[in-house]
């Protein structure tokens, strides 16, 4: 117990010591510009790992749902991007609402909290929803966009479910574990603001 407190911890600190850098380049195209993306922004990395680390304190039916509702709310994000035109007013609001995302969720598991579960949907589903925006918005002009989509919607279930198997060990350590993780993806929230 005491090692996976630790090796929680550390993983914490690492991600925080991370550059802030959200969006590399993207060299890939199609399928595995999807796949990378949310791998390779820390912003998305951190929201879609903490909301699935928050998800395993939530009730079992929001706990089910959670994945199926990023998803949903990536997809209609990106549909909104691509109607839309991606208005750069958009864009803007969409780059608050991943902020947001990554600070408000940090904040839910440093504080251990459970929410209704209409509530924990609509807030997943709309968080998403900004992620998805930008990620359409980020779509290499060559390449497959079906492609590239079905390569967001499969990152982000595996980024989903490997932060709910996390947030299921931490529930297994002292409740100091959960706060330095929601600490840590805080202050990384923090640190890609500045």
């Amino acid at each position: 117990m005491k090692r996976s407190c630790s090796l929680l911890l550390m993983s914490s600190l690492l991600l925080v010591a991370t550059s802030a850098s959200a969006h590399p380049g993207h060299e890939t195209q199609g399928l595995l510009a999807g796949l990378t993306h949310p791998f390779t922004g820390l912003d998305h990395l951190m929201a879609m790992l903490a909301i699935g680390v928050w998800s395993a304190r939530q009730s079992n039916s929001l706990k089910t749902l959670t994945p199926l509702l990023m998803v949903i709310g990536m997809l209609g994000g990106a549909g909104i991007a691509l109607l839309s035109g991606g208005l750069a007013s958009h864009a803007v609001i969409a780059e608050q609402g991943i902020l947001m995302s990554v600070l408000i969720a940090g904040g839910l598991i440093a504080l251990l909290m459970r929410l209704p579960t209409l509530a924990g949907a609509i807030m997943v589903a709309g968080f998403m929803a900004c992620h998805g925006f930008a990620h359409a918005l980020e779509m290499p002009a060559a390449g497959s966009a079906i492609g590239y989509m079905a390569g967001f919607v499969v990152a982000t279930l595996a980024l989903a479910l490997l932060g709910r198997v996390a947030g299921q060990r931490l529930m297994h350590v002292p409740a100091i574990a959960s706060r330095l993780v929601g600490g840590a993806v805080m202050a990384s929230a923090v640190m890609m603001a500045v």
